[in-house]
């Protein structure tokens, strides 16, 4: 079910293609900026979701298949949650390198990953059942979306407009906080948490609009 949640990447990466084509063509500071604009529209997009499908798993599964599947799905929910949001956000790079002409940079990844996965997934299943595998699939997703960002600076060559702050670190910690926060106890820490997280989101969507209305970056 959360997988759905896909759509939300795949569209903005429809588009984001053939503009990361027409800035890689133009100069690396223009796919820079670009870059660093859809990352962050990205988190904005995705995070608010996904951190409250993890933040409230028991109680979403409770409400909608019983109090026994919640107790022993929650965990597997949680897990999926936070593995669809890194990969949304690893769309980004991905569809960077795409577009910069460094298709074999992904490709020589994924094919790195295909083994290790498919041997992480045979033993943590055989060891843990299906939250081996959920596990193994996270695993792979936070590989993913490391190497991804790793690879992305290749694209943009001398770019200032590409390069990471301290102020995307903090985003980072946030993300993480969030989901980490889906193993407090009781549903008020919970509930004060994610409504801090759609305020923070809403606060920073309105000041990035801004920037873009002034034209900054």
């Amino acid at each position: 079910l959360v997988s759905k949640l896909w759509v939300v990447p795949g569209a903005l990466t429809a588009v984001l293609f053939p503009a990361f084509v027409v800035q890689a063509a133009r100069g690396a500071d223009g796919a820079g900026k670009l870059f660093r604009q859809a990352v962050r529209g990205m988190v904005l997009a995705m995070l608010p979701v996904t951190a409250a499908i993890a933040l409230f798993a028991p109680e979403l599964l409770r409400a909608w298949l019983g109090a026994e599947m919640a107790r022993n799905c929650a965990p597997l929910l949680q897990l999926f949650a936070f593995g669809v949001f890194l990969n949304g956000v690893a769309t980004i790079p991905y569809t960077l390198l795409q577009g910069a002409g460094q298709a074999r940079t992904t490709a020589l990844v994924h094919c790195f990953e295909l083994p290790v996965f498919m041997g992480l997934m045979w033993w943590l299943t055989q060891t843990h059942g299906v939250l081996g595998a959920a596990v193994a699939w996270l695993l792979r997703m936070v590989f993913d979306t490391a190497a991804m960002f790793v690879f992305a600076p290749q694209a943009l060559p001398g770019s200032k407009e590409g390069r990471w702050t301290a102020g995307d670190a903090a985003w980072g910690v946030a993300a993480l906080l969030a989901f980490a926060a889906s193993a407090l106890p009781g549903l008020a820490p919970r509930v004060v948490v994610c409504l801090a997280l759609v305020g923070w989101a809403a606060s920073v969507a309105q000041r990035q609009w801004r920037e873009m209305r002034r034209g900054g970056p």
